[in-house]
């Protein structure tokens, strides 16, 4: 029973509340304005603003690093479009109900496959930044360097 008790409790530390989780990405510098406005593509400006920080506070803390999670890094636009092993690539860019990742944060398309895991899911407004952005193109851009 303890160590049941400890597990539970250490999961719900872990995905819950990021305790112990590296997620050097958090610390990032906020993007100016300037920055911004110097973006073209409103398409990679959506990635920077709303998408890449729901995925950055969520999802990066276990899919990043050496041992990714799963062995699916998100911090790359390379790890989202490679194929893990049989499976398909992680997103497919325009669609956005055939990638992985809106399948298990959508909890009710795949309720065996549930992330992030434990009863934290992502609000919809989020699944819908994640989705719309798919959708776009899936364009993505590095924070730029101050």
């Amino acid at each position: 029973g303890w160590v049941a008790n400890t597990a539970h409790h250490g999961g719900k530390l872990v995905y819950t509340y990021g305790v112990g989780t590296p997620n050097p990405e958090q610390d990032e510098p906020p993007i100016s304005q300037s920055m911004l406005d110097a973006i073209a593509d409103p398409r990679a400006r959506f990635f920077l603003t709303d998408v890449r920080p729901v995925l950055r506070d969520r999802c990066m803390g276990c899919h990043s690093g050496e041992n990714p999670a799963y062995g699916i890094d998100l911090t790359t636009i390379a790890g989202l479009l490679t194929p893990k092993g049989d499976d398909a690539a992680v997103i497919v860019p325009g669609a956005p109900n055939e990638s992985l990742l809106v399948q298990v944060i959508d909890w009710s398309s795949m309720p065996e496959v549930r992330m992030p895991p434990g009863d934290d899911a992502l609000p919809d407004d989020h699944i819908d930044l994640i989705r719309q952005w798919i959708a776009d193109g899936a364009v993505w851009m590095d924070p730029p360097a101050e």
